[in-house]
């Protein structure tokens, strides 16, 4: 009896032909920790608890999760897709927008921030970034309601549960409503803000606007109820359990009426586990496809079926390092920090600006730098030579170079330009007065320039036209409803 228990209980850490990673990794990292946290801090941690612990707990998981989630995307673009942009016989119409994402933004955002830059206007300059958050975060709600979507779509495709026109539909509108009323909300009557110490105007929409929000938000949820209890009745079937919590993580993360002051900081986070869980399980489906490949043309033919006998581990090896990696790691660490005096610690980026903005650099700040770049580089040499013999290897890598290009991108290259800048180190109108952007404006541009950026690489990346993602997303013989939007 134990015996049964017990292994029925593993079961769900291990993958199976009904899930998208593992049974709990599916739920787990859909939506089923989010609500579970937001359960927690709605009835246990006080709405005025000080901010301090929190905010660095988030800081430093930002490392480990958040950034690595914007950097996949990049490697998925430019690195398993890069041949897909010279297909001239593939599909046209993701040719043009692997084009477009890949080229045409980019170079229109550097572009913007040039002008802006070159405008020569202490008044107007600071107006055009505004421009860039207001932008930022309107392309947020998109972006997380149709993460929401995908995570339904292909979730439920996993235990082969498909939906209808009208049932798509019914699903997507309150998604929609929900991202008008976060919109909305945040727009009330106008007022100036400030994202890395650079102000935005908010929009001026009368308080009626969010109370119909709220009117329609009700009638489309009622109604996508009626339409999955109808689905039952008819058919049988019903969302998986991983769907549900993605759709109920929605709705905590944008109804302003149920939020809480410190929940709010930590959503990305989610966001962003939410989104690895289909990274995680694209990579590690990759990683022993690929080896498998390898194997098979390196050894006899009779090699190769104790080859295949052994995938079975390595999938499940790779599936619970994945777990320990980005659910147990960052979890423990966010318990750790959240707990520990925030005084101890610098940012990365006050640690670099401070370095390089002083007249003389110092030793310490030098030895600091030859440190971390021989960990980093010994890190990435070692994943790259093991990425050459086994699924493992190329498991990891992708995820090392994850966490280094995050590291460099957010923190290290913007902050040391921002204290180059104000040493008046750059070229042209590259530097900038301390007095309009106070230190911050790589810093704040990059990270602008990140999420806006990803926000139109997952609208080609996570789609079916994509055939690395077509061939790789599902452990199974599982296919994706044509025209689905997976992860984004």
């Amino acid at each position: 009896m134990i015996g049964t228990i017990s292994t029925k209980v593993s079961s769900i850490f291990l993958p199976n032909k009904t899930s998208l990673y593992t049974p709990f990794m599916d739920v787990f990292l859909a939506g089923g920790a989010a609500i579970a946290f937001f359960v927690v801090f709605y009835f246990f941690v006080d709405t005025n608890a000080s901010l301090v612990h929190f905010a660095w707990a988030t800081y430093f998981i930002s490392f480990l999760v958040n950034y690595p989630h914007f950097i996949a995307s990049y490697q998925i673009l430019y690195g398993d897709s890069k041949s897909s942009f010279f297909d001239t016989k593939s599909n046209t119409p993701y040719l043009y927008r692997l084009w477009f994402a890949g080229l045409i933004v980019p170079v229109v955002l550097f572009g913007f921030f040039y002008y802006a830059l070159s405008s020569g206007s202490t008044l107007g300059t600071p107006i055009y970034m505004g421009y860039l958050v207001s932008a930022m975060f309107f392309f947020v709600g998109w972006h997380y309601i149709k993460q929401i979507y995908g995570c339904v779509i292909v979730l439920s495709s996993a235990k082969q549960v498909y939906y209808s026109a009208l049932e798509r539909r019914a699903i997507l509108a309150p998604l929609y409503l929900l991202w008008i009323l976060s919109f909305v909300a945040a727009n009330i009557n106008g007022a100036t803000a400030a994202f890395y110490d650079i102000g935005y105007q908010t929009m001026q929409v009368p308080q009626l606007y969010v109370t119909l929000s709220y009117i329609l938000l009700t009638i489309a949820t009622l109604f996508l109820v009626l339409v999955l209890i109808r689905k039952y009745k008819k058919t049988g079937t019903y969302p998986p359990l991983g769907a549900l919590a993605a759709l109920g993580a929605i709705y905590i993360w944008y109804i302003p009426a149920i939020t809480h002051p410190l929940y709010f900081y930590i959503i990305p986070f989610f966001h962003s586990l939410q989104y690895l869980l289909f990274v995680l399980a694209y990579r590690r489906n990759k990683a022993i496809a690929e080896t498998g490949r390898l194997q098979v043309s390196e050894t006899s033919a009779s090699s190769s079926s104790s080859s295949s006998s052994s995938s079975s581990s390595v999938f499940a090896q790779l599936s619970l390092y994945g777990m320990g990696v980005f659910v147990l790691i960052p979890f423990l660490l966010l318990a750790l920090f959240t707990y520990m005096n925030p005084s101890a610690f610098t940012s990365v980026e006050v640690y670099i600006a401070t370095a390089l903005s002083t007249p003389a650099i110092s030793s310490e700040f030098l030895i600091t730098v030859l440190v971390v770049f021989i960990v980093l580089a010994s890190v990435v040499l070692l994943a790259r030579l093991s990425a050459r013999k086994s699924a493992f290897g190329k498991f990891s890598l992708f995820f090392v170079n994850a966490y280094v290009l995050g590291f460099l991108f957010f923190a290290v290259v913007p902050s040391s330009l921002d204290a180059l800048a104000l040493r008046q180190a750059l070229p042209g109108v590259l530097s900038y007065d301390s007095a309009i952007f106070k230190g911050s404006l790589y810093l704040f541009f990059f990270t602008v320039f990140i999420n806006i950026h990803h926000y139109f690489i997952d609208n080609v990346i996570w789609k079916k036209e994509n055939p690395h993602i077509r061939k790789y997303l599902f452990n199974n013989s599982t296919e994706i409803p044509a025209g689905t939007k997976i992860a984004q």
